[in-house]
């Protein structure tokens, strides 16, 4: 058994008396609601299945739109707020000291580095976009918690380990094409490319938010990860549509627009500049191979 297979197993089974969660249901808000700003102590991750709604962090406000996961670290003050149209949300709290056995590994920061970051108070939030294993997991887990069936425990806390790996996998393959920023003003930069990717960013709105010139800022960026921010951006979008891909029910348009390009037929055209084959070829071939 592997390291990690091990620290795995003890997550699952060393077990104390506190609950699986604070929160766990299905929560509708209506529009103009605020809540906050407010802090506690445990781990919160919301998927948005219909509307909208923003969290601010700080000076940042994050857009989080149906089908994005919203995750926000312990002890991080945020604000919550809806604009002009209701929200649901599936909602789910848990202290990270349900895990007895938990405790800081140097392999974290490699193979979980979600973990990772929660431990070292590395990360203030997370945004991760239509993730069809992390909707459908955290669906699971509320719905285990709430029926109560025979083995709950169990399957909850073997839920949770699944998504400390899922959401570990997403950090980690969005993060392998880049050299390790050494600035906080490109980790500021990574941050905010990381989470708006999905939307018309533009390098001269990430300049204003790091407080510096768009031409410093490619400087820099070029600098510490080796590439353009306008290179970097468009990479993660690549990615994150390749994921998309494997969904055979998602067309290419929706696909393009999610991953903020804007038209199916630049995506198309910069996805084959990058990978060498269109994104229906990329489709296809993922399914010849399953």
């Amino acid at each position: 058994m592997s390291e990690i297979e091990e620290y795995i197993k003890n997550i699952i089974t060393e077990q104390n008396d506190l609950p699986l969660a604070e929160i766990f249901e299905l929560r509708k808000y209506p529009k103009g609601f605020t809540f906050g700003p407010h802090s506690h102590i445990n781990l919160e991750i919301n998927f948005v299945k219909k509307g909208t709604c923003k969290m601010k962090f700080n000076d940042e406000v994050v857009k989080f739109h149906a089908n994005d996961c919203m995750i926000i670290f312990p002890d991080v003050t945020h604000y919550f707020f809806v604009d002009n149209q209701p929200a649901e949300l599936v909602q789910l709290e848990f202290r990270m000291n349900i895990f007895p056995e938990l405790k800081h590994d140097p392999m974290m920061e490699e193979h979980l580095t979600f973990l990772h970051n929660i431990l070292t108070h590395s990360q203030r939030y997370l945004k991760i976009s239509l993730n069809k294993a992390l909707m459908s997991l955290l669906e699971r887990i509320v719905d285990e918690l709430s029926q109560k069936r025979d083995n709950y425990v169990l399957l909850t806390r073997i839920y949770y380990s699944e998504l400390f790996l899922i959401i570990s996998r997403h950090i980690a393959e969005t993060l392998k094409y880049t050299k390790e920023p050494q600035s906080e003003t490109i980790k500021k930069a990574l941050r905010i490319i990381h989470t708006e990717y999905n939307e018309n960013i533009k390098m001269e709105d990430i300049a204003d938010k790091c407080d510096i010139s768009a031409r410093y800022l490619r400087k820099l960026f070029e600098k510490e990860i080796g590439l353009s921010p306008v290179e970097f951006l468009t990479i993660l979008r690549i990615n994150n549509s390749k994921e998309l891909l494997r969904n055979p029910s998602i067309p290419l348009k929706e696909i393009a627009f999610s991953t903020g390009f804007d038209n199916q037929q630049y995506f198309s055209k910069r996805f084959k500049q990058i990978t060498g084959i269109s994104p229906l070829e990329y489709r296809k071939l993922m399914f010849r191979e399953m």
